[in-house]
């Protein structure tokens, strides 16, 4: 009886610490699209700021 008890129990503890290493996972790749994102945005400004300073530069 003890070996069933202790079997499920060690099977619950595995479930639970892969369900925490998939929101883990999930987090991570949304941490990644975002720092994607932002560095998108910031390479967008960067260019924006590139092509001011060129037109500035001709007049």
């Amino acid at each position: 009886m003890a070996t069933v008890v202790f079997t499920v129990g060690c099977e619950d503890t595995k479930k639970k610490e892969q369900e925490q290493v998939d929101k883990a996972v999930q987090t991570i790749d949304s941490v990644q699209n975002t720092i994607e994102a932002s560095a998108e945005s910031l390479k967008n400004v960067a260019d924006d700021v590139h092509e001011a300073v060129k037109e500035l530069d001709s007049i």
